[in-house]
Protein backbone atom coordinates (compact mmCIF):
# COMPACT_ATOMS: atom_id res chain seq x y z
CA UNK A 1 0.00 0.00 0.00
CA UNK A 2 2.96 1.93 0.46
CA UNK A 3 5.84 2.75 -2.22
CA UNK A 4 9.20 4.60 -1.82
CA UNK A 5 10.68 5.42 -5.12
CA UNK A 6 14.03 4.15 -4.95
CA UNK A 7 17.55 7.00 -3.95
CA UNK A 8 18.68 5.39 -7.64
CA UNK A 9 16.25 6.58 -9.62
CA UNK A 10 16.38 10.18 -10.79
CA UNK A 11 12.54 9.93 -12.34
CA UNK A 12 9.52 7.92 -11.93
CA UNK A 13 8.80 5.79 -15.29
CA UNK A 14 6.31 5.89 -17.63
CA UNK A 15 2.62 4.62 -15.91
CA UNK A 16 4.74 2.74 -13.32
CA UNK A 17 2.24 2.29 -10.93
CA UNK A 18 -0.78 2.80 -13.41
CA UNK A 19 -4.21 1.58 -12.08
CA UNK A 20 -2.45 0.09 -8.64
CA UNK A 21 -5.86 0.55 -6.96
CA UNK A 22 -4.82 -0.13 -3.36
CA UNK A 23 -1.65 2.13 -3.58
CA UNK A 24 -2.07 4.66 -0.72
CA UNK A 25 1.14 6.37 -0.40
CA UNK A 26 4.17 7.42 -2.20
CA UNK A 27 7.58 8.37 -0.90
CA UNK A 28 9.70 10.13 -3.59
CA UNK A 29 13.11 11.25 -2.29
CA UNK A 30 14.46 14.79 -3.26
CA UNK A 31 16.34 13.84 -6.29
CA UNK A 32 13.99 12.62 -8.33
CA UNK A 33 13.52 15.64 -11.43
CA UNK A 34 10.89 13.93 -13.04
CA UNK A 35 7.28 12.16 -12.83
CA UNK A 36 6.85 10.58 -16.47
CA UNK A 37 3.04 9.82 -18.23
CA UNK A 38 0.33 8.73 -16.04
CA UNK A 39 3.23 7.24 -13.55
CA UNK A 40 0.03 6.53 -10.63
CA UNK A 41 -2.96 7.58 -13.08
CA UNK A 42 -6.14 5.67 -12.16
CA UNK A 43 -4.69 5.07 -8.18
CA UNK A 44 -7.80 5.22 -6.84
CA UNK A 45 -6.79 4.89 -3.04
CA UNK A 46 -3.88 7.34 -3.51
CA UNK A 47 -4.05 9.95 -1.35
CA UNK A 48 -0.64 10.19 0.05
CA UNK A 49 1.86 12.39 -2.28
CA UNK A 50 4.67 14.23 -1.60
CA UNK A 51 6.38 16.40 -5.08
CA UNK A 52 9.81 16.96 -4.24
CA UNK A 53 11.22 20.64 -4.71
CA UNK A 54 13.71 19.18 -7.50
CA UNK A 55 11.17 18.18 -9.83
CA UNK A 56 10.68 19.79 -13.40
CA UNK A 57 8.58 17.51 -15.01
CA UNK A 58 5.31 16.33 -15.00
CA UNK A 59 3.94 14.35 -17.61
CA UNK A 60 0.43 13.54 -19.26
CA UNK A 61 -1.76 12.58 -16.98
CA UNK A 62 -0.07 11.52 -14.40
CA UNK A 63 -2.48 11.77 -11.54
CA UNK A 64 -5.31 11.58 -12.95
CA UNK A 65 -8.43 9.43 -11.33
CA UNK A 66 -6.63 9.39 -8.05
CA UNK A 67 -7.60 10.50 -4.14
CA UNK A 68 -4.99 12.90 -3.75
CA UNK A 69 -5.54 16.45 -2.43
CA UNK A 70 -2.46 18.60 -3.76
CA UNK A 71 -3.22 22.31 -3.59
CA UNK A 72 0.08 23.74 -5.19
CA UNK A 73 2.65 22.56 -7.23
CA UNK A 74 6.80 23.47 -6.91
CA UNK A 75 7.65 26.60 -8.77
CA UNK A 76 10.61 24.00 -9.65
CA UNK A 77 7.58 22.85 -12.49
CA UNK A 78 8.91 23.88 -15.74
CA UNK A 79 7.05 21.17 -18.05
CA UNK A 80 3.30 20.09 -17.13
CA UNK A 81 1.79 17.53 -19.29
CA UNK A 82 -1.74 17.28 -20.15
CA UNK A 83 -4.57 15.95 -17.88
CA UNK A 84 -2.50 16.09 -14.83
CA UNK A 85 -5.06 16.36 -12.12
CA UNK A 86 -8.21 15.09 -14.17
CA UNK A 87 -10.59 13.60 -11.96
CA UNK A 88 -8.88 14.02 -8.90
CA UNK A 89 -12.15 14.68 -6.64
CA UNK A 90 -10.48 15.45 -3.70
CA UNK A 91 -8.65 18.41 -4.82
CA UNK A 92 -10.69 21.56 -3.82
CA UNK A 93 -8.66 24.80 -3.50
CA UNK A 94 -4.80 24.94 -5.76
CA UNK A 95 -2.23 27.26 -6.50
CA UNK A 96 -0.84 28.04 -9.64
CA UNK A 97 3.31 28.47 -10.11
CA UNK A 98 4.94 31.25 -11.70
CA UNK A 99 7.31 28.29 -13.42
CA UNK A 100 4.82 28.32 -15.79
CA UNK A 101 3.39 30.03 -18.69
CA UNK A 102 0.37 28.05 -19.46
CA UNK A 103 -2.14 25.78 -17.84
CA UNK A 104 -2.30 22.96 -20.05
CA UNK A 105 -5.11 20.95 -21.73
CA UNK A 106 -7.43 19.42 -18.85
CA UNK A 107 -5.69 20.03 -16.44
CA UNK A 108 -8.56 20.32 -13.72
CA UNK A 109 -10.76 18.37 -15.94
CA UNK A 110 -13.54 16.76 -13.63
CA UNK A 111 -12.41 17.60 -10.28
CA UNK A 112 -15.68 17.93 -8.96
CA UNK A 113 -14.80 19.70 -5.80
CA UNK A 114 -12.25 22.53 -7.03
CA UNK A 115 -13.81 25.55 -5.71
CA UNK A 116 -10.84 28.20 -5.06
CA UNK A 117 -7.67 28.75 -7.48
CA UNK A 118 -4.98 31.16 -7.51
CA UNK A 119 -2.03 32.19 -9.35
CA UNK A 120 1.40 32.78 -7.33
CA UNK A 121 1.97 35.25 -9.97
CA UNK A 122 -0.85 35.93 -12.19
CA UNK A 123 1.49 38.17 -14.77
CA UNK A 124 3.45 34.95 -15.86
CA UNK A 125 0.35 32.98 -17.75
CA UNK A 126 0.04 33.52 -21.07
CA UNK A 127 -2.25 30.56 -22.10
CA UNK A 128 -4.94 28.46 -20.87
CA UNK A 129 -6.08 24.95 -22.39
CA UNK A 130 -9.01 23.54 -23.84
CA UNK A 131 -11.43 22.76 -21.03
CA UNK A 132 -8.48 23.00 -18.27
CA UNK A 133 -11.34 23.63 -15.69
CA UNK A 134 -14.26 21.83 -17.22
CA UNK A 135 -16.28 20.32 -14.69
CA UNK A 136 -15.00 22.13 -11.53
CA UNK A 137 -16.77 24.19 -9.11
CA UNK A 138 -15.47 27.60 -9.01
CA UNK A 139 -17.89 30.22 -8.47
CA UNK A 140 -15.50 33.15 -9.58
CA UNK A 141 -12.17 33.02 -11.61
CA UNK A 142 -9.62 36.11 -12.61
CA UNK A 143 -8.81 35.70 -16.31
CA UNK A 144 -4.77 37.31 -15.71
CA UNK A 145 -3.80 40.54 -17.91
CA UNK A 146 -1.54 38.55 -19.77
CA UNK A 147 -2.87 35.72 -21.10
CA UNK A 148 -3.00 35.57 -24.77
CA UNK A 149 -4.93 32.41 -25.53
CA UNK A 150 -7.92 30.84 -24.41
CA UNK A 151 -9.28 27.86 -25.67
CA UNK A 152 -12.76 25.93 -25.83
CA UNK A 153 -14.71 24.44 -23.14
CA UNK A 154 -12.37 26.41 -20.57
CA UNK A 155 -15.49 26.41 -18.17
CA UNK A 156 -17.48 23.62 -19.48
CA UNK A 157 -20.06 22.27 -17.32
CA UNK A 158 -18.92 24.88 -14.55
CA UNK A 159 -22.75 24.65 -13.06
CA UNK A 160 -21.78 26.90 -10.27
CA UNK A 161 -19.53 29.55 -12.68
CA UNK A 162 -20.91 33.02 -11.46
CA UNK A 163 -18.56 35.40 -12.97
CA UNK A 164 -15.27 35.87 -15.11
CA UNK A 165 -13.43 38.41 -14.85
CA UNK A 166 -11.08 39.27 -18.03
CA UNK A 167 -8.39 42.22 -17.23
CA UNK A 168 -7.73 44.21 -20.09
CA UNK A 169 -5.12 47.22 -18.77
CA UNK A 170 -7.07 48.39 -15.89
CA UNK A 171 -10.65 47.87 -16.91
CA UNK A 172 -12.17 44.91 -16.52
CA UNK A 173 -14.63 43.25 -18.57
CA UNK A 174 -16.90 40.66 -17.09
CA UNK A 175 -18.21 38.00 -18.26
CA UNK A 176 -21.65 36.20 -16.67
Amino acid sequence: RVVEVPVTLDFVPNKAFLNCKNLEKVVIHDEVVEISDSAFANCLSLTEFNIPTKVEVIGNEVFKGTAININYLPNTIKVLGDNVFEDCKNITSFTFPESLSGIPIGTFKNCTNLSTFNFVDQNAILSMGLSAFEGTSLTTFDIPENVISISDGLFKDCKLLESVRLFENTNYKFIP
